[in-house]
């Protein structure tokens, strides 16, 4: 996850945030709620990047044990967490049943390309 900030003009370069005029110019996170309502664009770009990942394992019998996130009663921090980790454990098992090593790199197995042998 990559975020960034357009610095204003107003702000001398040569010093860190700590030493300027106005500690206020300076972009920072101010609280953090480790236990906070996550809002509902973050739950729908969630779930359209899950939708897509469903697909995937559309077959798999590891796709019963995910699913997506409600985006009606907005999930807590904690919620996505543990939702998140299931479906990167899902994942996780997808990679290593289709996919491995072939001679000296990482590759998908296909029917095409089946694994060796």
């Amino acid at each position: 996850y990559v975020a960034y900030t357009i610095v204003p003009p107003q702000i001398d370069r040569s010093k860190p945030a700590h030493k300027q005029a106005d500690p206020t110019l300076y972009a920072g996170v101010v609280e953090e709620k480790q236990d906070g309502i996550v809002n509902a664009l973050k739950i729908r770009n969630l779930n359209r990047l899950l939708t897509e990942l469903s697909k995937l394992l559309e077959r798999d019998p590891s796709r019963e044990f995910v699913e997506l996130l409600d985006e009606d009663t907005l999930p807590q921090n904690s919620d996505v967490v543990l939702l998140l980790s299931q479906w990167l454990e899902a994942l996780n098992q997808y990679k290593a049943k289709h996919g491995g090593m072939d001679s000296y790199n990482w590759r998908w197995f296909t029917v095409e390309n089946p694994a060796p042998g």
